[in-house]
């Protein structure tokens, strides 16, 4: 189940605010090690490298299903605009991906709403880059209705160039649960192959909460 719902670890530093940023992770350096792996099927290699002069974490899959859970509350009434940039040097065939046997993705970033005890509560609302659904379509993952996916880019158009996305947690999650919420618990990253069998690689770049 390729979906990020139960939170286990909760380590013991924490981002850091830069010019009313809440920055998670700019790849400059080295990876933060409050990133934690997540296997599902095989691993997807992670690495801190340089893509167009610009500092990534790269994510190789060949069928292959692994992501990176950064586990830290964030509280959307003061921060609720997530940013990042991404890019795709290698996508994945159009498939279709409502279903099991299509549920890759060249590059997700997911938000985790946790439901603490509650467990069943937990909620994860993923941010994708399709290989064929149109842009602002977002369905209930086919391996459980607590995960969201949710269409940003599309296709190989901007595909081997870097893109920023904006995005407020707030009027997402609201809009694609129905509920509202003022917290989030943790972000995660994923480049996934392993129910298609393909290949793809990505590039992530800075992460980081602001305010507007």
């Amino acid at each position: 189940m390729k979906a990020f719902i139960l939170l286990l670890i909760i380590p013991l530093l924490f981002p850091v605010y830069a010019n009313d940023e809440l920055i998670i992770d700019d790849f400059a350096d080295s990876m933060s090690n409050r990133w934690k792996k997540e296997v599902f099927n095989q691993e997807t290699i992670y690495e801190i490298t340089h893509y167009q002069s610009q500092p990534a974490l790269s994510a190789i899959s060949k069928n292959s299903a692994s992501g990176l859970i950064y586990t830290y509350t964030i509280d959307l009434n003061k921060t609720p605009w997530l940013n990042w940039s991404w890019a795709i040097d290698q996508g994945l065939p159009k498939t279709n991906e409502r279903i099991k046997s299509g549920d890759d993705f060249a590059a997700r970033v997911y938000i985790i709403h946790s439901g603490g005890l509650q467990f069943w509560n937990t909620r994860s609302l993923s941010y994708v880059w399709s290989s064929s659904a149109d842009i602002g379509q977002h369905w209930p993952s086919p391996f459980t209705n607590q995960a969201h996916m949710f269409v940003l880019r599309s296709g190989d158009k901007r595909s081997k160039r870097w893109t920023n996305e904006k995005r407020n947690i707030k009027q997402d999650f609201e809009r694609v649960f129905g509920e509202a919420i003022d917290k989030i618990h943790a972000i995660a990253i994923m480049t996934d192959t392993d129910n298609t069998g393909q290949m793809s690689q990505a590039y992530y770049g800075k992460i980081f909460f602001t305010s507007q």
